[in-house]
């Protein structure tokens, strides 16, 4: 299993006066299958697996979880036996994830919505049902994934910046970022979902348990477009004009939001643009196979 090296891009953004230059960590570019934060999500807890005789690794996710395509891939490169939980009946027609991970060597087990992982994650309950397996919660989410994603910080002079910004599910990979930080940065979360209260929620709360030094982050609530994994012809048509101008490719679930929202923010002048500003790509592009041929130019 060969990774690539994560590249910083710069690419304008904003318009007119509000225009400015940005950089761009290019994690999407480490592995074509396995990117993204989902590989730094990874790291720990297969370094943890290791340290017992488990007979396989088992993770959760939903019929077209990047998670769930990372964590097969991998398991399929080291030869570690997976089976991936999967949120919902199965379907009579299986989309292309259900298809990929069933050719990454993946074990497939539906079940039903009701008793699928919620934030209140049952380690104890899983184990009764797959005896001797290693268990990754949905996302790579947990204290594994948080000391992970804290990894992508060390990749570039992380230091330099004064805001960082980034997609946000479960908010793991913020909480890893969370954890470097220096006192004069702010890291910036773009909800790729709709949250009820911005306050507080699950998400708010992992960051602040994962504050060590009380720095500033911020979540942005507004740039979801209508919930999670939801999108529509105004994202999709920006999708293409980010290609068109920058050459980087983004996912209509998590990365086009994000570079979405911080172009709002620049065009609002909410984002100052004497800031050194950063964009985290956190990958995820297989999630486009969802959308209809032709929709995307790239």
């Amino acid at each position: 299993m060969q990774l690539a090296s994560p590249v910083l891009q710069q690419i304008r953004l904003g318009s007119g006066l509000t225009q400015c230059t940005v950089d761009v960590l290019r994690t999407d570019l480490l592995h074509p299958v396995i990117s993204g934060n989902k590989f730094y999500k990874l790291c720990y807890y297969l370094l943890d697996f290791k340290k017992q005789a488990y007979n396989g690794i088992v993770s959760f996710g939903g019929a077209f979880s990047n998670h769930l395509i990372a964590t097969a891939a991998v398991c399929q490169a080291l030869k570690i036996p997976f089976t991936a939980v999967i949120r919902g009946e199965a379907p009579l027609r299986p989309g292309h994830t259900l298809i990929q991970l069933e050719q990454l060597g993946a074990d497939l087990h539906y079940v039903k919505r009701s008793l699928f992982p919620s934030e209140h994650f049952d380690n104890g309950y899983w184990h009764n049902i797959f005896p001797g397996h290693y268990i990754i919660q949905a996302g790579g989410e947990g204290e594994a994934g948080v000391k992970g994603a804290a990894l992508i910080a060390e990749e570039i002079p992380f230091n330099a910046y004064d805001e960082i910004f980034l997609a946000v599910g479960t908010g793991t990979t913020m909480a890893g970022i969370l954890q470097k930080m220096q006192p004069h940065q702010q890291v910036n979360g773009i909800l790729a979902l709709k949250l009820p209260d911005i306050k507080s929620n699950s998400i708010t709360k992992l960051l602040q348990n994962n504050n060590p030094r009380n720095q500033q982050f911020k979540l942005f609530g507004d740039y979801h477009l209508g919930g999670f994994g939801k999108s529509n012809e105004v994202l999709w048509t920006y999708m293409n004009d980010l290609y068109e101008r920058t050459k980087v490719p983004t996912d209509h679930v998590y990365t086009a939001k994000l570079f979405y929202g911080v172009e709002q923010l620049l065009n609002q002048s909410i984002l100052d643009t004497s800031k050194k500003i950063l964009i985290i790509h956190t990958g995820g592009l297989q999630g486009n196979l969802s959308l209809k041929k032709n929709v995307l130019i790239f």
